[in-house]
């Protein structure tokens, strides 16, 4: 499929052949959330996109970054030199990593996310750091209504939902697809 070619959605189709197999048009889904690209939007909070393999890594970075909250108040130069450039470095290479997963670059993603979870590891280990952060909760859907109790055990992750949380996501999830739309194919 050529991604440079933009496949306008399709007036006046043929509904008959929608589910033939060799139908001419693709299903496209989208999300009907009611947003007109001109309005200006005004909320409290964006999220960032972590993939659930790595909550260990971000609990790790995260312990590491407010253990340093006091050495960067008291040192401006915290971040440019020893145990500092290690922290900033760790945090701006796990945003990196977060940002090409979002755009799909996985080989990439992976590489960074490995790099800063030893480099956090090493920094522990020769700090003489030990975290014992095992029990968590996470906003799991956009809207930030929805509150997961997480478990880490032996860096895998584990996510329950009391039963007021399991009714506000399968209501999530029931509702997040709204609609789907139909594109001629790209036969390039």
């Amino acid at each position: 499929m050529n991604d440079n070619i933009n496949n306008p959605p399709v007036e006046g189709m043929d509904a008959s052949t929608l589910n033939a197999v060799n139908s001419p048009y693709n299903e496209v889904y989208v999300e009907n959330d009611e947003y007109d690209a001109g309005t200006n939007v005004d909320v409290e909070v964006v999220y960032l996109t972590i993939p659930t393999k790595w909550i260990p890594v971000y609990r790790k970075l995260l312990s590491l970054v407010a253990n340093g909250g006091k050495a960067i108040l008291d040192d401006c130069n915290y971040g440019c030199k020893g145990n500092g450039s290690i922290v900033f470095n760790c945090w701006n290479i796990f945003q990196s990593a977060c940002a090409v997963h979002t755009e799909g670059k996985e080989d990439e993603a992976e590489l960074f996310i490995n790099y800063v979870s030893k480099q956090i590891d090493a920094y522990n280990k020769s700090n003489s750091i030990n975290i014992n952060d095992s029990n968590f909760k996470y906003t799991i859907t956009p809207d930030g209504k929805v509150k997961a109790d997480g478990v880490i055990e032996d860096n895998i992750v584990s996510l329950s939902l009391d039963k007021e949380n399991k009714e506000a996501y399968d209501n999530y999830q029931a509702n997040k697809d709204n609609g789907k739309i139909y594109v001629e194919q790209d036969n390039n």
